[in-house]
């Protein structure tokens, strides 16, 4: 515990709401942990960007910004926890309870000073993990390799260039109105979505200039609340529609 003397004292884990089944705990930690009573819930599974929301609304993320000398770099490792705790939740369903009090971070890194975990019987999770399972790689006729997967919440800025590369008429004939650009709330509701209630597929593929991956267009199918009707649209970005999309 020496190490913890210039070290922020962070704590998270796995807890299980009656309702909700498995939630993921972040806050600050150590003695104060009562005192302070700085807990954060969400639902598992956590993506990337889920992971740095829980932390960004805690009191813990505030202390991280006025003690550590790179907080962002801090921010990547919490998030890196984070996910390791929600891939646990998934796959481990006898995983009761798990607390991780303290851990700590500096700039040598995280450490797990203390650790509990408890097990139970099984639950399930309120909402459905990422189908990495139907993730799929295709050949274009043209010979570009694109890979085509479900939708997940780190594609958001990707899903924004891709909608401002649509044009007028095509934003028009997707939404039956022309609109305006997507805020932060509607790119998070089209790119975070619940799995047992719609699906969205984007075919993807690695830019030109070799700067990053570009999404080319999206399928999406929504579902009523008693899924018996589902709303389907495709949308293509305008300089690949008309273009044979035949694969091989």
């Amino acid at each position: 515990m020496q190490r913890g003397k210039q070290s922020i004292l962070i704590n998270l884990g796995i807890s299980r709401d009656p309702v909700f089944g498995p939630v993921i705990i972040f806050g600050v930690g150590g003695y104060t942990v009562d005192v302070i009573a700085d807990r954060r819930v969400m639902l598992p599974p956590l993506n990337l960007s889920l992971a740095r929301q829980l932390i960004c609304q805690s009191r813990a993320w505030q202390v991280l910004q006025e003690n550590s000398h790179r907080p962002h770099s801090d921010l990547e490792q919490l998030c890196e926890v984070l996910l390791s705790l929600s891939q646990m939740a998934v796959e481990l369903p006898h995983l009761q309870a798990v607390e991780i009090n303290p851990l700590m971070i500096n700039k040598q890194g995280v450490l797990a000073v203390d650790v509990s975990v408890s097990l139970g019987e099984p639950a399930p999770l309120a909402i459905s993990p990422y189908p990495k399972h139907l993730r799929e790689e295709v050949s274009l006729k043209g010979g570009r390799t694109v890979e085509i997967r479900p939708i997940r919440g780190e594609d958001e800025p990707n899903h924004l260039m891709f909608y401002n590369s649509l044009s007028a008429e095509s934003i028009r004939l997707r939404y039956f109105y022309n609109r305006g650009v997507p805020d932060h709330l509607e790119l998070a509701n089209w790119t975070q979505i619940d799995y047992d209630r719609e699906m969205a597929f984007i075919a993807t593929a690695w830019k030109a200039d070799g700067s990053g991956w570009e999404t080319l267009g999206v399928v999406r199918a929504v579902t009523d609340a008693d899924n018996v009707r589902a709303e389907f649209s495709v949308v293509i970005r305008d300089e690949l529609q008309g273009k044979d999309w035949a694969v091989f």
